[in-house]
């Protein structure tokens, strides 16, 4: 029997989405919009139910970020990121 490999989706682009950009912490606006905007009356779930589709990188440089984050997908959504090659991947001070 062939078992088919998947990709999960991992929210990653330079300097954009470390730690899933801006997705995590606009949870509540979306969610509140999917309530009340005609536009959006085919949505069959908040976008709150979305956020454990994804896995995040724990480029945060902020461990209370980190730790809303972990609060909020739970840990077993986190993976390693690297900013390599960029500029701040090494601390050069």
């Amino acid at each position: 029997m062939k078992q088919r490999m998947t990709t999960p989706e991992v929210l990653t682009a330079p300097a954009a989405t470390a730690a899933g950009g801006t997705f995590p912490w606009l949870i509540g606006r979306l969610d509140y919009a999917i309530g009340v905007s005609p536009t959006l009356k085919h949505m069959k779930q908040p976008a709150s139910a979305y956020l454990r589709r994804f896995h995040y990188d724990l480029i945060t440089h902020n461990p209370q970020v980190m730790r809303n984050l972990i609060d909020l997908v739970g840990v077993d959504r986190i993976v390693t990121g690297t900013d390599f090659p960029q500029g701040m991947s090494v601390n050069t001070q």
